[in-house]
């Protein structure tokens, strides 16, 4: 059940951190397309 519950922050986390990079990295390629 802890391991469960640590899981489910951990990808919160690493979500959260990912996201901005996948942000940028969708407006870097509209960007490059026009």
């Amino acid at each position: 059940m802890i391991a469960q519950i640590t899981l489910g922050l951990y990808r919160c986390v690493l979500l959260i951190i990912v996201s901005p990079f996948i942000y940028q990295g969708n407006f870097l390629s509209k960007a490059i397309k026009r």
